[in-house]
Parts: C-alpha cells; structure tokens; sequence
C-alpha cells in the first residue's frame, strides 16, 4: 500500500457522528500463533468507506475475543461480523459461534471469508486506497497533527501481498509485526453495502 496514498485517507472527512446502531461492520482477526487479535469496523457504503479499529485496538491472545464482540452486538446491531476461517482466526470460530447461539442471536451474522472473497477484499482495500475513496479513523495530537491509529498504521506500512493466481493476500508468512488490524480494516470494509441505505441524520459522537 503506498506511503503516500494511505497518509491521504486522514484528510478525508467521515462524519462519524451519522454512525448509528444498525449501519457497521465488524469484522475480527488473529495473527500467527495465536499472539494477537484485532477487531474493525466499516462505516459508510463501498462508495465512500470508513473504517477503524475499535478500542482497545490490537490485543495480546484471542479469549477475550468472543466477550468484546458480545458487547459490540448488543450496542451497534451490526450488518455483519467478517471472519477468515482458513487464517490463524479460524480457531475462534468454533466458540465464537457457540458464544452466539448461547445468546440467541442468529449466526448467520458471521460470515465466513471464502478465499475468493478474501483476495477481493484486498484488491477493494488498496483500489479504495489509491483511488481516494477510504477514509480512516483520525485524531488530533496536542500540536495539532493528524493522527491515524498505530496498530493500523504500522500494520499497512509493514505488509507485503501474497500473490494467489492473478490476485493477492496480506502476507503473513513475511509479516514483521502483527497484521491482524489490517486483515480486520479490509474485511470489514468488504461487507459494506454498495450505496448509502439512507439519508443519514446527525447524532451524538460514538466511542467504540
């Protein structure tokens, strides 16, 4: 993903206050071994995406996975939970998926990445990126630079493609530090409808 263009996606402006209960994404991923764990949300249409990730951001392990996306549901109604069960998240699957049936919310919620979809997350992410439709999550530091989040940053400044046929895949096997917040923005940013659904009406600035 080049320097350049990705530096870009924070002078875009996704007024986060129009996120509402019912218009996110999530979407979750784990990096080799098991070490860390990642959870995104994707705001906004493939016309126009956001996306962030959601505090606490990356995560030592994964058991704590499972809770955090409990809360998560009952707060955003989410569209969508993303995740690659062919990828080192695929051991979470199974009490995931149990999690949710102890709560009774309905399991067709997760989708499963198949690796067709996977490679066209990948090429969505990086067209969006080039072209100039993502925009990210953004703070202001004291001095009043534009900030982006470190996880995502050092995870986008870090990955190489796989090539898989005539696509790609992040590439863990080369990866230095963990990917997972980048596998989590692109998955998420995937299961985005195609339009905007609605006119969206302000409201209150959300922390997730």
């Amino acid at each position: 993903i080049p320097a350049e263009a990705w530096s870009a996606t924070l002078t875009h402006r996704f007024d986060t206050r129009t996120i509402e209960p019912g218009d996110i994404t999530l979407a979750l991923d784990v990096d080799t071994g098991g070490r860390s764990a990642c959870i995104a949300l994707g705001a906004g249409s493939l016309q126009a995406p956001y996306v962030e990730i959601v505090n606490p951001g990356l995560k030592a392990g994964i058991g704590w996975v499972p809770d955090r996306l409990l809360e998560l549901i009952a707060r955003w109604r989410p569209k969508a939970i993303g995740i690659d069960p062919g990828g080192p998240a695929g051991a979470l699957l199974g009490s995931l998926l149990a999690v949710l049936g102890e709560h009774k919310i309905d399991l067709d919620l997760v989708h499963q990445f198949t690796m067709q979809e996977l490679k066209q997350a990948c090429g969505g992410f990086l067209a969006d990126v080039e072209e100039g439709r993502l925009a990210r999550a953004g703070r202001r530091s004291a001095t009043g630079e534009l900030q982006g989040q470190p996880e995502l940053d050092t995870a986008v400044g870090d990955a190489a493609g796989r090539s898989m046929a005539d696509a790609w895949i992040v590439d863990r096997r080369t990866a230095t530090v963990p990917v997972s917040p980048l596998n989590a923005a692109l998955m998420a940013r995937f299961l985005l409808p195609a339009k905007p659904v609605r006119e969206k009406r302000k409201a209150k600035v959300h922390s997730f």
